[in-house]
Order: structure tokens, then sequence, then C-alpha cells
């Protein structure tokens, strides 16, 4: 596999001619040649591949929501959204949206309203450069591969084959080889993302740095100017003001063009900075366009490079967006994402922005840039300030799950926890998190159930999942304060849980239908899923109760915990693995991914092992093994992660659309219960087929979808599920660290 996964890694870079590794470029990362084209194209999950009679039923719902309600549907399987092989490193921090610039250089993606996406590639948006020697231009080129029919009087078509992209969130390289100058262009980007830094992680703003090598021996005076029509040229951004920005600095020289048709050939801009290496800098206020019609700016900066020296200038970009609005537009929020010139904070980002959390993982971690995975989903959220009544003014918080649909939160809360809690805690002030609302229609906070395909209000997995994050946060931040205030809504959820377990056995059962977040795959009985889940749940509470001095919780749960335990081991256990419920039909013995998902959560929070054990260490063991054998090795020849549902034969489960399916996020949180049980190797395997998937092979990145097939279908991309990747991380940190449980003696709370 690792031989196979460099190959793929090196076929990024297989067209790539030059011979310039750039300035300053990491090692580690995702890298692509400008001129890679991948070869397969995949197709997202459509009408066309549901059954006739539930396609039927859909048009119904679609019809009524897009012609009678004129609301977009929050899941289109007659307009899905294609794939694009073309992203990159999206600019911008928390709360303000993001712009993506792609891989081969254009703008080409716009999140700037709330809960929407614009795919539009804005052909003026452009970096070019322009070398002079001796008085004369001897190079005026845009830094774009692509030749549209816009801007004829511009000199596109960069050879892709000099120039490569590497993308390391929430940084980027673009580095150019310049053909026949003897000169190397590395465009170096950085957002302000940075761990508990929420003032600056919320920074509207982006800074690019371009720096120039000579790699000869003549001196140069570069001009590097960047076009932009940012306010203008973006679809339905007019609202919006946004302004690209220069950091003066010694031996640089700035000049500017107030406005351009962006719609024109582009000859006078074009020939304006030809001439002399400048732009006009007219004084003054530019005329007044017309109705309709487009503008676009232009800045410059020059600086001259020495024979043996470099040449670097700053750029920022920052944008202003202090009053939301949601599709229904009944309430106007205040954003909490203040927007400053990015050059002021770069000296803070550039340190800052690689604080990740340390360890050391293995070599195959940090190659193939699964790290790149780690944070981008998330600054593509909302962050804004409400009023709850009572004249409070709380944060509030949002973040959108997917382009298409939208998961549930246990999964990927982990990133949060680790490198933002305070989304989840803020000392004594409430933070609201809310689901966003379907992209055009309701308002969050007002009305938070935008999940339409069934009622959960009878799932038997949500509320103990809530469960597991409130416990993971308190061991996390030992926010004492938290757990206490916590504590009640716990009981309560718990409390409601208990109508599920019909026999009293201490195991909730499902009810033969889809009523957990695989709500396509349908589970009777007991089963490996929910009830690992629920047992992680009955334990966190056993703990709970012992740090709150709650004895009579505690023996409560403690009772529950033990019966529940002996009747999962006696109606799920098979020898080998735990069955995918205790039907005892036909498919009730297939091999699910995720049936270690209680156990998961356990570990993560430095219980499951010793006194807190609730599933014998050699069946989570031999459980993990079976998973990997099965469902990663004997599944796309083991280089696509792990199929959600296994038959004990080595065919995939295709009893459902999900059973067939690899979910991003479940293969990494697989991963990281392979690596907390020692099984590294396996957890790193796993998680390498999935991202090489995903990265390498389906040009599917800073996109990663929910789900892909083994063939040809994908489902929603940008989903939020891959954000489970922190919990590889945290688990190579508790390995390293083997940090304790917080326990009665070392954490009573008065």
């Amino acid at each position: 596999m690792e031989d196979s996964g460099a190959a793929a890694a090196k076929k990024l870079m297989e067209r790539y001619e030059g011979t310039a590794p750039g300035h300053q470029v990491p090692p580690h990362g995702w890298r692509i040649c400008l001129a890679h084209e991948f070869a397969e194209k995949r197709k997202p999950y459509q009408a066309s591949d549901v059954s006739p009679a539930h396609v039927v039923k859909y048009f119904r719902w679609w019809y009524r929501k897009t012609h009678v309600e004129k609301k977009a549907p929050f899941i289109d399987l007659f307009n899905p959204i294609q794939l694009r092989q073309i992203y990159g490193c999206p600019l911008g921090g928390f709360g303000g949206g993001t712009i993506t610039r792609g891989w081969r250089g254009d703008f080409c993606r716009w999140q700037l309203n709330p809960g929407l996406y614009h795919y539009k590639t804005v052909t003026a948006d452009q970096f070019t450069v322009c070398l002079r020697r001796k008085g004369q231009t001897v190079y005026q080129q845009v830094l774009s591969v692509e030749r549209p029919s816009a801007l004829q009087g511009w000199n596109w078509g960069y050879c892709g084959h000099y120039a490569f992209y590497h993308a390391l969130y929430p940084r980027a390289w673009t580095v150019y080889q310049l053909p026949g100058q003897d000169m190397v262009l590395t465009c170096r980007q950085i957002t302000p993302i940075i761990p508990h830094d929420y003032q600056v992680s919320s920074s509207p703003s982006s800074t690019a740095l371009p720096t120039l090598l000579p790699m000869g021996a003549a001196p140069a005076r570069p001009q590097l100017p960047a076009p932009t029509g940012f306010c203008c040229s973006c679809p339905s951004l007019s609202f919006l003001p946004a302004a690209p920005s220069l950091l003066l600095q010694a031996g640089t020289q700035v000049t500017h063009l107030t406005t351009f048709n962006p719609s024109g050939t582009g000859q006078d801009v074009w020939q304006d900075l030809l001439q002399d290496g400048r732009l006009a800098s007219p004084t003054g206020k530019s005329g007044a366009s017309e109705k309709g019609e487009a503008c676009a700016a232009a800045v410059c900066v020059s600086c001259m490079v020495p024979a043996r020296g470099r040449g670097a200038v700053e750029l920022g970009l920052a944008w202003d967006m202090p009053r939301i609005r949601f599709g229904s537009k009944e309430k106007e929020h205040l954003s909490s994402a203040p927007c400053q010139p990015a050059p002021r904070l770069q000296d803070t980002w550039a340190p800052c922005s690689t604080a990740l959390p340390p360890a050391s993982p293995p070599h195959g971690y940090r190659t193939p840039g699964l790290r790149a995975e780690q944070l981008c989903p998330l600054p593509a959220r909302p962050t804004v300030t409400g009023h709850l009544g009572g004249g409070r003014t709380v944060p509030l918080f949002t973040y959108w799950h997917g382009l298409s649909s939208r998961p549930l939160r246990h999964i990927v809360s982990c990133g949060g926890a680790v490198c933002w809690n305070a989304c989840s805690l803020e000392g004594g002030a409430a933070v609201t998190c809310a689901p966003p609302p379907p992209p055009q229609g309701d308002e969050p906070w007002e009305r938070v159930n935008a999940y339409l395909i069934h009622d959960t209000a009878n799932w038997k997995d949500l509320n103990l999942k809530f469960v597991l994050q409130v416990y993971r946060d308190y061991y996390l931040t030992e926010d004492s304060a938290y757990l206490r205030d916590m504590w009640p809504v716990c009981q309560a959820v718990m409390d409601s849980e208990l109508k599920f377990d019909a026999d009293d056995d201490g195991l909730i059962e499902n009810s033969g239908f889809a009523d957990q977040t695989y709500d396509a795959w349908v589970v009777t009985g007991a089963s490996a899923y929910c009830g690992s889940l629920w047992l992680a749940a009955v334990c966190m509470m056993c703990r709970m109760a012992e740090i709150l001095g709650e004895t009579e919780v505690l023996e409560k749960y403690s009772a529950i915990l033990k019966k529940g335990t002996e009747s999962f081991e006696r109606l799920l256990w098979n020898g080998k693995y735990y069955n995918y419920d205790s039907s005892g039909g036909s498919l009730s013995n297939s091999i699910m991914s995720d049936q270690c998902a209680g156990q998961w959560f356990l570990r993560a929070c430095g219980l499951g092992e010793g006194k807190s054990e609730v599933f014998p260490r050699s069946h989570v063991l031999s459980a993990l093994k079976t998973i990997f054998e099965m469902n990663v090795l004997r599944f796309g020849n083991g280089a696509l992660g792990a199929v959600n549902g296994m038959r004990p034969s080595g065919v995939p489960d295709a009893s459902s659309v999900q059973s067939d399916e690899v979910w991003v996020g479940v293969v990494y949180a697989l991963a990281a219960t392979m690596i907390q049980e020692g099984l590294v190797h396996e957890g790193f395997r796993t998680a390498e087929g999935c991202y090489r998937t995903v990265w390498e092979r389906l040009g599917m990145a800073f996109q990663t979808p929910e789900a892909y097939c083994q063939r040809k279908l994908f489902r929603s991309l940008a989903y939020m599920r891959p954000l489970s990747i922190w919990s590889m991380q945290l688990a190579l940190e508790r390995r390293r660290d083997r940090a304790p449980a917080p326990t009665m003696e070392n954490s009573v709370i008065p």
C-alpha cells in the first residue's frame, strides 16, 4: 500500500517539467502539477440511482418544495452538485465565509452568503507577473493555465508543466518556474486559522506573499499586479465590500487602476502595465458605471530583485459582512467576524498557523497530506451575534455540514473540541449551536430541524451522542462548571432512552426501520452500532455521577451497565466480531465497520480499559482485525478505505445504499479506534486508502464527500464528517501521554 500510495502521489506530479522546489515550501502536504488531469471522473448520487417507487415519492416532495414553496430542496437529486476537480485551499477564517482559489490559479468558489455556495470562476480575478530588465518589459504573463474567451487582450495559457501547487491547510504555495526567464516565483497564501485564537481566526481575510528568486545572475525588476473584481464580478454579492490591500515596504512601489471593464478585452489595463511596469494610478473619483455594467479594479506592487537575492511583496484580501440574513430574511444578525486589513495580521499568522497539536505520527500520516483534511471544512460556517430574549446577547455558531446534506455532529466534533472548545463551552456564558437551515428557507435557532427525510424523534443514537460529547468536552477541558450545567440535561436524555429497552435487559433495541444515523440501513433488535453507543453513554453517566458525587445515580447506571454488557455480548458476539443486529435475519451477521463506535468514544476519553472496561479487549481487537481483513483489505484491493458493510463471504453488503458505501468520516474514526487499541499500522493503512482515493484519484481535494462507492458514484461534496480525522491526532497524543481519566480522587467537584 505504501508503494502504491507513493505512486499515486507521484502521479500528481508526473507532468511537472520544472526543477525549482520553490521558496520555503514544506515537504509534507498535497502537491499537484498545474498540468495534471484526473483520469477518473465520478458522478453524484442522483435520481437515476434510486428505485422507481422512491423516485416518485421523492418527486412529489421535490416539486412541492421547488414550485410551491419556492425553496431549494436540501437534497436535490434532480440537480445534484457536479464534481469539478479544480479546488484549492480556501481563503478566509471563521464566520465571514470563504473564497476558494483553485489549484490551477482561478478564483472559482464563493461561500459568502450564509448557507450558499456560488460556483463561478471570475475570469478577471487573476495574478499577473511582469518582468522588466534595462527599462524594457521582457515578460508579462497571467498566472493561469486557462485560455478563457473573455479578456482576450491578456496573455493567458501559462504552461502548467512548469508550475505546481502545494497545500497544507491553512497555507498553500504555488511555484512558477517562469519559462526563459531564469526566475522562480513562489506565491504563498495564508489564512488566519489558529487553534484557540478566536479573534484572529474569525478574520474574513487572507494574505498572499509572492516571492521571486533568480535562477541566473541578471537583476530584474518584477511587477506583481493583482487585478480583482470581487465586488461586482461575483454573482449576488453586490452588497459585499471587498478589497485588496498592500503592505508598503522599503524598495516597493504601489500603483493602481480604479476601474476597468472585465467583460471587455482588457487591452487597456494590459498595455498600461506592459508599457512601464506600472498602472496609471488615476486621481479623483472613477466615472459612474452603467446599470448592469461589471466593474473591476487592479493594484500593482513592484520591487527590485537582486542578482543573488530575492524580492518579496505582501498582498492582502479582506471583505466585510457585518450584517447577515438567512434565506427567509426574517431576522438580521450581526457578524462577530471583524474586517481588518490582512497584512497587519500576517506576522501573527505565520508562526501560529502551523500550531496544530504535536505528535510523532508515522510517515504515512504526514507525507500524503492527511493533515490537509484536518481543518479545511471548518471556516465556511457563519458565526453571528444574536439575542435570545431577556436582553441577553450571546454568540451564535452554526456550521454547514455539506453542500447537499447534513451529518450528525458527534463524529465531527473532535476537531472543534481539540482546537476551538469554546464553540461548545465559553466559561460561564452559553454558546448556542444550531444545525443550519435549508439553503433558501428557514432561520437557524428559530427552526432548527432541517432534516426532513425521517422523524428523528425516535432515533436511538442522537441523545446518546449528546452525552458522549458532554463527557468528552469535559475530559478535554476540565471545565467543572460546564459538567455541572450539563448534568441535568444528560440525566433527562438518558431517561428518555430507557423506553427503548423494552425487555429490561440493560440494552436498547432498534425498531425494524432506519432509526439511527445510517438512515437507509434497516436495523432490528439489539445492534452493534446503537448498542455500543448506549453502553458507552451509560459508562460515561457512571463516571460523571462519580465525579459529581451523585451516589444514587451512580448505582442506577452501574446496574444498567452490568446488565447491558452481558446482553450485548450474549446477543451480538459471534466469536470474531459483533453482528450487525440480533434479528437473526439473513443479513444480521454483516460486518459493520462502525461496530466499535462506542469503544472509539470511550478510549478518546480515557475510559474503556481497566476498571472502566465495557467491551472485552480481546473482543475489540478481534472485531477490529476482522474489519481490517474484510471491510478494508477485501474491498477495492485494500486501497479504498473501509466499506460500511461487508458480508462474511467477502462481498459488500448491498442491502441498502449506505451499507455499500465508504463513509470518509467513519473511516477516520475507525482508524482512530485502531490506533487507540495499538493497531497503528492497520489504522493508518485504513485511513491512507480513503485519503488517497479522495485526494489523489478522484480529484476531490478541499471538497471531501460524505460517501463514495467502489465505482462511479459519490454523495454530498464538502462534508464535515471527515473532521473525525482529529480523533486520529487525539489517539496519537493519548498513546504518547497516556493521560488518565478524571476520577473521584482527583476530580471531585464540590
